[in-house]
């Protein structure tokens, strides 16, 4: 279980976000992050607004 705090970080919300608007125009894409910067939670943050642009 990943603490709340982690889906509220601004520049955890910000780098999904910039993932997501790169996934916009690229059917694939890396994103190379630090160890332990939460991969996890930026994957889970871009697959939400992929699912909510599409519905």
């Amino acid at each position: 279980m990943l603490p709340k705090e982690y889906f509220e970080d601004p520049l955890t919300e910000g780098v999904a976000f910039g993932a997501f608007e790169h996934v916009l125009d690229n059917r694939f894409t890396l994103l190379k992050l630090p160890v332990g910067y939460g991969k996890t939670v930026i994957a889970m943050q871009v697959a939400e607004l992929i699912r909510s642009r599409t519905t």
